[in-house]
């Protein structure tokens, strides 16, 4: 059985292929992967976020935003979301593709499972997944960190 396993993991890691080659540029070249509302909102709000927490606080207002606004009650903000930790890394650009990579890897897990429990072979399946991964729909969602 472990066997049939190392292949199935295999596949399921190479249905991340595609967000792998999309954010490619951002992982070597140090340039932080900038769509729609990435650089201009959602960037900021991250590297705002991750600086108040390296200087040991918790951010429960950010006097730079507008005229200031509570960033604690702000989901968006996402102060305790886990995948958030990325950003405490040195480097802001692999953060924000450690970050979007996360939860393709999440989204690319959560299609290979639906497509198995729809009966689909591992290989159908992982296939699925990476189709999945590859197309505009969860390309255009990824410019959205708050989805």
């Amino acid at each position: 059985m472990t066997a049939r396993r190392a292949p199935a993991g295999l596949l399921a890691a190479a249905a991340l292929l595609p967000p792998v080659i999309w954010l490619f540029p951002a992982l070597v070249s140090h340039s932080a992967p900038s769509v729609r509302d990435q650089g201009d909102f959602f960037y900021p709000l991250k590297l705002y976020t991750a600086d108040r927490l390296r200087a040991g606080e918790i951010p429960l207002w950010n006097p730079l935003s507008g005229c200031g606004e509570p960033w604690l009650a702000n989901l968006q903000s996402g102060v305790f979301y886990p995948p958030g930790l990325f950003f405490l890394l040195p480097g802001a650009a692999l953060a924000a593709a450690l970050f979007l990579l996360f939860h393709f890897g999440v989204a690319v897990w959560g299609m290979r499972r639906f497509l198995r429990e729809e009966g689909a072979s591992e290989a159908a399946a992982a296939a699925g997944a990476a189709v999945f991964a590859a197309s505009g729909f969860a390309a255009s969602l990824s410019v959205y960190w708050n989805h």
